[in-house]
């Protein structure tokens, strides 16, 4: 069965990851793993016995609240009979105690978390979410704010063809477990040589054996690489969309870092998954 790790702060930017994630748990069979971190002060004139006794509250305290926030949010939803846990994880700062819980917990399979604040996806690196990306050896879901609850039926893969064959392998997993659609994009440069589309679209549904649809536009060279993305997911309005990055040197990097980017808000209201690419032997 698939773990999904989902962390929140118990704020309201929290929610839109949380949702995200029961909706993915109605569609498929998955273990969700709720989680807080909890960084618990020491007053400098407290003993070992007197610290130990405040955390424990703590701990206690804030699992009560974890609770009553994921049941009060898979009541809004009408979801009943959720398989998932609520743990309390202490560390002092949240994206490193996250990233080393997964790695001590090899049946974690991916993160899915909503972004904070009003930057949101437009300013993802330098978050929590974006430093969970940009550090996690397993996939990471960033969740809108803006996103509202809807059933995943379309899954878009947005690539530079690089390495397509062996990442659209987990990518048709991912669309057939979903029981969604599945569209490759890929932005095309002036005067480059591509396939022909609808060679091209046949060629992969028969090696992959999945439906695909292929959508090869051209760049807009006057636009910033996120805004030419961000009008095609606009045009094409996929349920789920899915890159993948190396941590900082693929197109992820140019979407996210460029300070271009930086000027447009890439503000689709389409959750975001991001595989970490393999790295070259």
């Amino acid at each position: 069965m698939q773990h999904i790790l989902v962390p929140t702060d118990l704020s309201r930017d929290a929610r839109p990851g949380m949702r995200f994630a029961i909706q993915w748990s109605t569609q498929q069979k998955v273990k969700l793993v709720f989680a807080h971190v909890l960084y618990v002060p020491r007053l400098t004139r407290w003993n070992d016995t007197q610290y130990n006794k405040f955390a424990a509250s703590e701990r206690v305290r804030y699992k009560h609240k974890l609770e009553k926030a994921v049941t009060d949010i898979y009541a809004r939803m009408a979801v009943k009979g959720g398989h998932y846990e609520c743990r309390v994880i202490e560390g002092a700062i949240t994206e490193p105690t996250l990233l080393d819980y997964c790695r001590h917990h090899p049946e974690i399979d991916l993160v899915c978390m909503g972004t904070h604040g009003a930057a949101g996806i437009k300013k993802l690196f330098g978050t929590r979410a974006g430093n969970m990306v940009s550090g996690s050896g397993i996939p990471v879901v960033v969740v809108p704010k803006s996103y509202r609850v809807r059933p995943v039926t379309s899954v878009l893969y947005a690539t530079d063809l690089l390495h397509y064959e062996e990442e659209l392998k987990q990518v048709t997993d991912l669309a057939a477990k979903f029981k969604s659609s599945l569209d490759i994009l890929h932005l095309l440069v002036a005067d480059t040589q591509v396939p022909h589309r609808n060679i091209f679209q046949k060629v992969l549904a028969k090696e992959f054996h999945y439906p695909i649809r292929v959508h090869l536009p051209e760049r807009d060279e006057t636009r910033s690489i996120a805004a030419n993305l961000r009008r095609q997911i606009q045009a094409l309005k996929p349920s789920l969309a899915v890159l993948f990055t190396d941590q900082g040197h693929t197109i992820f990097e140019k979407i996210f870092l460029s300070s271009t980017a930086e000027k447009v808000a890439f503000s689709t209201p389409v959750p975001l998954m991001v595989y970490p690419k393999k790295k070259e032997p």
